[in-house]
């Protein structure tokens, strides 16, 4: 909620809800639920393999896990 994270993203994939684009907010309601159960990186890691060509996906849905990460 601080919007610390927001310029660190190297994708620009993290937004504050007052400036989600229309089209991600299918995933508002998503992110809210999930963000309670899966845990704060406060570490930066490098992009995952592929993260490139993941940039110009339209549509990443069918590839979201609900299961939590590690974290760090």
């Amino acid at each position: 909620d601080c919007g610390a994270c927001v310029p660190e993203c190297p994708a620009d994939a993290i937004f504050l809800d007052e400036d989600l684009p229309p089209k991600w907010g299918e995933y508002e309601a998503l992110n809210a639920s999930l963000a309670d159960q899966w845990p704060v990186l406060t570490l930066q890691r490098d992009p995952l393999p592929g993260a490139d060509a993941a940039l110009a996906e339209a549509s990443k849905r069918a590839a979201l896990s609900l299961q939590p990460g590690a974290g760090d």
